[in-house]
């Protein structure tokens, strides 16, 4: 009985932990000659981006290191374009063009 409220507590928490971390982040661009706007979704493993010229694409199979280290050890003085260009073009990551849903 016990391992059962612990799997249904497990469960709960797992279940929350996802829908808290589904979520796409946006980053606020400023400084970026390339890009007006670039959201990653870690868990999804998914980044979209809009480019000056007003394109827009939706990049898949992200590396999720490649968004953490974006999220949590960036600077400001980071690079976006940079790091698009190293981690969705470089990087082959299957693309379409505009957002998804």
């Amino acid at each position: 009985m016990l391992s059962c409220i612990l799997g249904t507590c497990l469960s709960i928490s797992l279940t929350l932990f996802t829908l808290f971390n589904n979520i796409m982040t946006n980053l606020k661009v400023t400084n970026s000659s390339a890009i007006t706007s670039l959201n990653v979704d870690e868990l999804e493993q998914t980044a979209q981006v809009e480019f000056k010229n007003g394109s827009k694409y939706t990049y898949f199979g992200v590396a999720r290191d490649a968004i953490r280290n974006l999220l949590y050890k960036s600077t400001p003085d980071t690079s976006l374009g940079q790091w698009v260009n190293n981690n969705l073009l470089s990087a082959g990551c299957r693309y379409q063009f505009g957002f998804e849903g």
